[in-house]
């Protein structure tokens, strides 16, 4: 309610702010300033002279959480990429990345690692099938034995 009533009839003295935390949550809030600075969460921000833009009929701010200053999206002065060179760069990246992944060095390691695993498991199997053909051959050497083939 005391934001409605603020929106209502204090419009023009009003600020929106966006607050960017650095976990990657944003909060939206709202304050009337005093002496060109407002709280939030027990910190006090200062209201830049042109960083701040209309948004909805409100003067809106952008701030980081462990800035004082605001952040003037408006200025593109301070980009280092222009967005055409920016989505060229990260594909040349990806592109980079990709050759480098299929590179004739790292397919013979795999290849050598799944061919080791392969052997030294055939190598086990046959061990424990001459362990139980040695105990099947004890087992029945009595009983042939037994049937007089002495």
């Amino acid at each position: 309610m005391k934001l409605f009533i603020y929106k209502l009839f204090f419009k023009s003295k009003m600020i929106r702010y966006y607050m960017f935390y650095p976990d990657g949550r944003m909060k939206i809030g709202y304050a009337i300033p005093e002496d060109n600075q407002f709280h939030h969460e027990g910190g006090r921000y200062d209201l830049g002279d042109r960083d701040g833009f209309i948004s909805k009929g409100i003067l809106t701010y952008v701030y980081q959480y462990d800035r004082i200053d605001p952040i003037n999206p408006l200025d593109l002065n301070k980009s280092i990429y222009p967005a055409k060179y920016y989505d060229t760069a990260i594909n040349a990246n990806v592109i980079k990345e990709v050759f480098n992944a299929t590179s004739g060095e790292t397919i013979p390691k795999t290849l050598l690692i799944t061919l080791g695993a392969i052997v030294i498991t055939g190598v086990l199997v046959w061990y424990m099938i001459d362990m139980q053909l040695q105990e099947i051959r004890t087992i029945l050497e009595p009983i042939s034995n037994i049937g007089g083939g002495q």
